[in-house]
């Protein structure tokens, strides 16, 4: 038998082991750390659109902008969408809101200028129609905030019924400042629309025909050519706008005179429902004085 001291063996195992243990140790830090790294160059597009919603929460920015890569693309993209979608529909209920407030302005003056005392009749009678008639603007603006465009409508609105009304309302109203109207509408003139997009239509340029005209209105509305197109010529024979001064008093708020009471909202909501009906609006000023407006849809 052979005898030999184990311990220099067991001292090898111990060494090795030790060694072992200590590489793993130390691998397994480097792969804690090489996955720390990577989950932040990973991650980092992440942050980059927390990033910019931070910048669009403290108002410096309407849109996520940035550099980001083509995986994340739809992601910002849906969140742009989103975004844009929600302050148009937050920019159209406040226009809405505004348009509701104009709207209702004719009907309240023909209410404050009814007298009991001399035709009761004919005041009640006016009172009645004039109640209806907010109720369906109310109507109109509360179905409008939630339309995103007119709908297909295959019966036409009859429109000298309409502008007859609407004149007799403003005829109350401006009775300090009548006006001579011309009216040219064939019974037979049709509106292929919404009936209250004709009524807000008609209800401003008229408007404003009295009021910044000089007592002197043609309305001129009949089908065009193929029958389906509606066309409305309202001139009047005041100042005049030239193209600088319409494409100005289109803007929401602004007025051509200052002088005149009113929030400059009627022609933007003109312009809005021609546009909806993908039409043409047009300001012409007249030799003789004063602006025709053309509007086609």
């Amino acid at each position: 038998m052979v005898l030999e001291d184990a311990a220099p063996l067991r001292a090898q195992l111990e060494q090795y082991r030790s060694t072992l243990w200590r590489w793993l140790g130390l691998g397994a830090l480097l792969l804690v750390v090489a996955q720390w790294l990577v989950l932040r160059w990973g991650l980092a597009p992440l942050r980059s659109v927390a990033r910019a919603l931070q910048e669009m929460q403290r108002g410096g920015s309407d849109r996520l902008e940035g550099r980001f890569p083509r995986e994340l693309r739809p992601l910002t993209d849906n969140l742009n969408l989103l975004i844009e979608n929600e302050r148009r529909q937050r920019e159209k209920t406040r226009h809405t809101l505004a348009d509701l407030a104009h709207s209702l302005k004719t009907p309240l003056a023909v209410l404050k200028g009814l007298n009991f005392s001399s035709d009761a009749r004919t005041a009640y009678e006016t009172l009645i129609e004039q109640v209806q008639r907010m109720d369906s603007i109310i109507s109109y603006q509360l179905g409008r905030a939630v339309t995103s465009s007119p709908k297909s409508i295959l019966r036409g609105v009859p429109v000298a019924p309409l502008v007859r009304k609407i004149l007799d309302a403003l005829e109350k109203v401006y009775r300090d400042k009548p006006a001579e109207v011309q009216l040219a509408c064939d019974e037979s003139t049709l509106f292929y629309g919404d009936e209250g997009d004709l009524m807000e239509l008609l209800g401003n340029l008229l408007d404003n025909g009295y009021k910044y005209g000089a007592g002197e209105l043609s309305v001129d509305i009949r089908n065009a050519s193929d029958g389906r197109k509606l066309q409305v010529s309202v001139a009047d024979n005041g100042s005049g706008l030239d193209e600088a001064q319409w494409r100005k008093v289109t803007q929401r708020g602004v007025r051509a005179d200052q002088q005149q009471p009113g929030q400059g909202i009627g022609l933007a909501v003109v312009v809005d429902i021609v546009e909806s009906y993908e039409g043409e609006i047009t300001a012409t000023p007249r030799p003789e004085g004063g602006t025709e407006i053309r509007a086609t849809l």
